[in-house]
């Protein structure tokens, strides 16, 4: 068996490698430790999603008008609404002059057609309420039902109601209608 003698010139080759590796990770931590990155600030802010039932008064309660404003600071909002009448027909709801609304008979909701801006509101969605000719009650409900949810355009035009349907499918599906 032979045997093997380092000689110096390999102890110091292998101290100064083993030297070398401690002062590079030594480097490299303290590297690290005292880097600085630059701040990164989170600009994402949440929608602004708030409306409300309108009652205006038309003299008297059979003229009743009803419109849906949209209370935010900041989003356009997409409205829709549901008139319900206790006892069932007990009384009409003139919707005869409900300009930009446009009735869904798949879902019972009045889509208003236009995109409502910030602190701005609807168009009346009816104008009157009339007591049915055979109706023998002393009172009745007109219920408005509204939901809304932020609407992302940029034209102030009459939309097709399936494009403002769709914003509400969308809506749903993430859960951020507002419903009053």
């Amino acid at each position: 068996m032979k045997k093997f003698k380092f000689n110096k010139n390999k102890k110091s080759f292998i101290l100064s490698l083993l030297l070398l590796a401690a002062v590079v990770g030594t480097a490299g931590t303290v590297a690290l430790a005292v880097g600085k990155s630059n701040k990164v600030i989170n600009t994402f802010q949440a929608a602004d999603n708030n409306t409300g039932i309108d009652e205006g008064d038309g003299g008297e309660p059979k003229n009743k008008v009803v419109s849906i404003k949209n209370e935010s600071e900041k989003d356009k909002a997409f409205i829709r609404a549901r008139v319900t009448v206790s006892p069932e027909g007990a009384c009409k709801v003139d919707t005869s002059r409900a300009e930009s609304w446009e009735y869904c008979k798949e879902d019972g909701f009045y889509y208003y057609l236009k995109a409502v801006a910030p602190k701005g509101k609807t168009t009346e969605l009816f104008n009157g309420v009339t007591p049915s000719d055979d109706f023998k009650g002393d009172t009745f409900d007109v219920t408005v039902y509204e939901e809304s949810c932020v609407a992302n355009v940029s034209s102030n035009k009459d939309l097709d109601i399936n494009t403002v349907k769709a914003a509400f499918d969308k809506a749903e599906k993430s859960g951020t209608v507002e419903v009053k």
